[in-house]
């Protein structure tokens, strides 16, 4: 096994990686979306290392474009299923390509987002074989920066979606694809009436009351 690092000149995103593992062997396949696959992953083996390392160099150093997942991924302590989750559902929505690819690697009972199934399968290939409890109970989805679909589908086939505006916010700052209303990084607080104050005011001194 190589076990060279990866050469700091390439430095893909998280959801790439992580579907560069899909890639059909050999030339099975001539869909677009194969081709793709396969070419992700040619680029990552030219890198100097095996995909199975490029998770392990993505936690040391990500690239620009994947800075704020990373460091939203160290403050709530996410697992690897949740980080590619995460990823993958921001892509998904940003990307069509990536959508196309996701629909292609999950019929006929997938769409354009990424399923459970998949993400488990996913994870499971750099090291986490518990990737469905964790997805399901784990803290993405308690605070709601996953959130499954409503249909009552078994977990391998129940797809997941980041919401807009976080998709928003951990993109890169150029792309400039916040919604309206939605600030990062406020120079100010906002502006507040004083009934919304006063409201906050008791619930801190009643929370502090209660310690």
């Amino acid at each position: 096994m190589d076990l060279n690092p990866p050469s700091v000149d390439f430095a893909p995103p998280l959801h790439v990686i992580a579907l560069a593992t899909c890639a059909p062997g050999g030339e099975a396949g001539s869909a677009p979306e194969a081709a793709w696959l396969r070419a992700q992953r040619d680029a990552l083996e030219a890198g100097g290392a095996h995909l199975e390392h490029w998770i392990a160099h993505w936690r040391k150093a990500p690239p620009p474009q994947d800075a704020r997942l990373r460091a939203l991924a160290d403050a709530w302590h996410l697992s690897s299923a949740e980080v590619i989750a995460v990823a993958l559902g921001c892509a998904a929505e940003t990307d069509a390509m990536i959508g196309r690819v996701l629909a292609w690697l999950q019929a006929p009972v997938g769409g354009a987002r990424p399923t459970l199934g998949l993400l488990a399968t996913l994870a499971a290939r750099f090291g986490e074989p518990a990737a469905l409890a964790a997805l399901a109970g784990g803290a993405a989805r308690e605070s709601g920066l996953i959130q499954f679909n409503a249909e009552p589908r078994a977990l391998p086939e129940a797809s997941l979606a980041v919401p807009l505006p976080i998709v928003f916010a951990l993109a890169d700052p150029a792309s400039r694809l916040a919604p309206q209303r939605v600030h990062i990084g406020l120079a100010a607080p906002l502006a507040l009436p004083p009934s919304l104050r006063e409201a906050a005011r008791s619930r801190a001194r009643a929370l502090s009351s209660a310690a």
